[in-house]
């Protein structure tokens, strides 16, 4: 009698925005494949945005420290800073700067982008730097934010100061952009000591028909008008930056990251901005763990155009494909786009939906598709 092939799974899922973590996603793909005697293990994703850190946790171990600060309309909330190796005499931090500039902060009828500020990730990188100060790395990921003021609120609580033309310093946020003549660096940068490295979820640069932005703003509120007025904003301050020590950030690639955050990075801090799903899944050794397993499931809330943008579903079908491994995308959604994922190996993308839960759902579409023989076969 022929034997049903057998099959191990890595699980990698991103975060189904506000609705799943990605751990918890991981969790119930699992689960089904359980209930189907299907041996798996679990690796929660992300690409700089949330779920980055909970990712770099599973996978390393370290210290979760929690941090006081502001949200991005001035609520105070709690943020959690990883620590590497301790947090005692840690060699690395990690910020995941969409716990303090995160859309998920904000009710979706109250998003305000012009108003929305990095204030509270400046509170929390000074917090930090008081304490852990000589650590040789502080990794930030950038992704899912609500903002668009270009880190100049985050650089106004490091004591940068941003003046118009009669001389008044500004308030950070992509209101003021526009409005600001001059900007004056504090005598001491915190992490004198530290290398940034960036972690990005997007390529896009900080101006023009790909920056910030024109291509995100709207997603965080504004206006078509006030899209316009930010990008002006966000041209005032590149020519301002390139004006003050030379660097040209209006179009290099990920400065538009994060509402512009990748920009103040770079101008700032001499920031190494890198794309976050490619620099995670290196940095927690994914391809060592898929050569344990015979097929890779992936998936997000929406896999769409965006998804062939380096986001982390996209890099994990890309590096099973690589090693000679099926792989398959299992989300909330599909929108345009996802019919052009042609990687060899890939077995195709599926939508779970949200109903009665996207909890539910995924488990529920998960045993659906593993109990069909074609595939497994397939797989096996």
């Amino acid at each position: 009698m022929k034997t049903q092939p057998r099959i191990s799974a890595l699980i990698a899922m991103s975060a189904f925005k506000g609705q799943l973590t990605n751990d918890q996603a991981c969790t119930e793909v699992a689960e089904a494949l359980r209930t189907l005697h299907i041996p798996s293990q679990t690796v929660p994703v992300a690409d700089g945005g949330n779920g980055t850190l909970t990712a770099i946790h599973n996978r390393l171990g370290g210290a979760c420290v929690k941090v006081e600060s502001s949200g991005p309309l001035g609520a105070k909330v709690e943020a959690d800073v990883l620590c590497l190796p301790n947090a005692e005499h840690p060699e690395f931090l990690f910020v995941e700067s969409a716990q303090v500039c995160g859309h998920s902060l904000i009710p979706d009828t109250q998003r305000d982008a012009m108003r929305a500020t990095s204030y509270g990730l400046g509170e929390l990188l000074n917090t930090c730097s008081k304490r852990w100060s000589k650590v040789s790395k502080v990794y930030i990921g950038l992704g899912d934010s609500a903002i668009s003021d270009a880190g100049m609120g985050m650089l106004s609580a490091l004591g940068y100061a941003f003046v118009d033309n009669s001389g008044t310093k500004l308030w950070g946020n992509a209101h003021s952009l526009r409005n600001v003549t001059s900007i004056v660096p504090p005598k001491e940068r915190i992490f004198r000591q530290s290398h940034f490295v960036v972690l990005c979820d997007v390529l896009n640069p900080l101006c023009g028909p790909k920056g910030s932005a024109r291509t995100f703003a709207k997603q965080k509120g504004a206006t078509l008008q006030q899209v316009e007025l930010i990008e002006k904003g966000m041209m005032n301050y590149a020519q301002l930056v390139q004006k003050l020590n030379g660097r040209r950030l209006h179009d290099e690639p990920m400065t538009g990251s994060a509402g512009g955050l990748g920009a103040a990075f770079a101008a700032f801090f001499d920031a190494e901005l890198v794309l976050g799903a490619q620099f995670l899944l290196d940095w927690i050794r994914f391809d060592n763990l898929l050569k344990e397993h015979s097929v890779v499931i992936t998936g997000e809330g929406k896999t769409d155009q965006q998804t062939l943008q380096g986001k982390s579903p996209f890099e994990c079908i890309s590096r099973a494909s690589r090693l000679g491994k099926p792989s398959l995308i299992l989300s909330g959604s599909l929108g345009p786009g996802d019919e052009q994922l042609t990687i060899d190996k890939f077995q195709g993308c599926w939508s779970c939906g949200t109903t009665p839960t996207a909890a539910k759902a995924l488990r529920a579409k998960t045993i659906e598709i593993f109990s069909d023989k074609k595939l497994l076969a397939k797989l096996g």
